[in-house]
């Protein structure tokens, strides 16, 4: 495969996969409300910002790894030898490895409201009944009284 197809079929890669689950189902679902619910909650966005942006560095690189040994990410268009280059050369999953990252930046961009989610929703084992978040007038998005 060439380069210029390589690269082209990851962009789109990449702006299909991590576009829809690093941007556009967190916004459709309401996450992106950013609330100032502690003192120094401009450290945490902050910080989350760095994490976003630290996350999205083994991301592009493996990317890059992927054009340079003529192939894609993609499955069906993967590479005619193992990349074992940059991020590769320390973990065998770079591209999750940025991602959860860059999902721990967002996390600490939700605020008060993915707090709430953690406490209410277990992270591996299914809730028996879904959770509804509480959000009548006069209260903090996702905050129950009692939960």
């Amino acid at each position: 495969m060439r380069r210029s197809v390589a690269a082209a079929g990851s962009a789109a890669w990449f702006a299909a996969v991590g576009g829809t689950f690093g941007c556009l189902l967190p916004c459709l679902l309401g996450y992106w409300h950013l609330h100032s619910p502690l003192p120094y909650w401009g450290i945490a966005r902050t910080a989350g910002a760095l994490l976003v942006c630290a996350g999205l560095v083994p991301i592009a690189g493996s990317f890059i790894e992927f054009v340079r040994a003529e192939g894609t990410p993609i499955p069906v268009a993967s590479p005619p030898r193992l990349v074992i280059r940059g991020f590769y050369r320390h973990v065998r999953n770079p591209i999750y490895a940025g991602f959860l990252i860059t999902l721990l930046g967002q996390a600490l961009l939700f605020g008060a409201e993915y707090q709430a989610y953690r406490r209410a929703v277990p992270a591996w084992l299914p809730r028996l009944r879904p959770w509804q978040p509480d959000t009548s007038p006069g209260r903090q998005p996702g905050i129950r009284p009692g939960a």
